[in-house]
């Protein structure tokens, strides 16, 4: 693997010409029109999720970070309890009618008896910068874990709250995130990562795939193809799963049509 990598931890800035991030990027790809809307023309809060999924996602990446920092025991539902207990906000809007329990601790119960549960971190929200083309991506690995049959080696774990992102069947498509977070990940790690990984908090769901060249050069590939499009002059809307939680719904002719038939 030869990574296009600026080999840097840490934040980045990002510049609305100079930068992407891979939001900007997927907002691109599923629909050129909420891309114009939300980024060419900055109207960034219309494409925020409701409260509660925004509210989930970030404290369940919170406790998780903690989970990965605690000491390796053999009670991960108990260490996933007390940080619950330490971290969680309190409250009416905190709680979400998930089948009739608080959709965080559905999520960590789901996530305690799964196999990311056991991985072992080596690194926490590491910093990657890469470059693609001419355009610079910056962003922020979920985890960086040791690989259980082989301890000198790594993969890399993107945690989601849903899997409306990951239902794709082609490999690359699917672990996208993973693979251009590698492509920016500093030398210590990227020399050393094998496998790429997913975690759905909803769901339990649990995913991991080898690391090969033809998936580096095939997300290379995507992403050099979806540029292609930020330039326009067309932005053209398009039905995708992610309509229902679109501010931008009662504007758009295609999901007011959509919603006429």
């Amino acid at each position: 693997m030869n990574p296009r990598s600026g080999g840097q931890l840490g934040f980045f800035e990002e510049g609305p010409e100079q930068t992407w991030s891979y939001s900007r990027l997927k907002s691109l790809r599923r629909c050129a029109l909420e891309y114009k809307v939300r980024w060419m023309e900055g109207k960034q809060a219309l494409f925020q999720p409701g409260h509660i999924e925004v509210q989930a996602g970030r404290v369940l990446h919170h406790i998780v970070r903690e989970y990965y920092r605690s000491p390796v025991v053999p009670e991960p539902h108990r260490i996933l309890l007390e940080i619950y207990k330490r971290l969680a906000p309190v409250g009416p809007a905190w709680r979400d009618d998930l089948q009739g329990e608080p959709r965080v601790l559905r999520a960590l119960q789901l996530f305690a008896d799964s196999p990311a549960a056991r991985l072992r971190a080596a690194g926490l929200e590491i910093g990657c910068k890469a470059q693609i083309g001419d355009h610079w991506f910056t962003g922020q690995a979920d985890l960086i874990f040791h690989v259980e049959e082989r301890p000198s080696a790594f993969g890399l774990l993107e945690f989601k709250l849903t899997d409306v992102e990951v239902r794709a069947e082609d490999v690359a498509e699917r672990y996208l995130q993973c693979l251009i977070y590698f492509l920016g990940l500093p030398p210590q790690f990227s020399d050393s990562t094998e496998r790429l990984g997913i975690y759905v908090f909803d769901s339990g769901r649990y995913e991991n795939a080898r690391l090969e060249q033809g998936l580096v050069d095939r997300a290379i590939r995507i992403v050099e193809t979806s540029l292609q499009q930020a330039s326009g002059p067309d932005f053209p809307p398009t039905l995708n799963a992610f309509c229902p939680s679109c501010g931008y719904q009662t504007l758009c002719p295609a999901y007011s049509k959509a919603k006429s038939r």
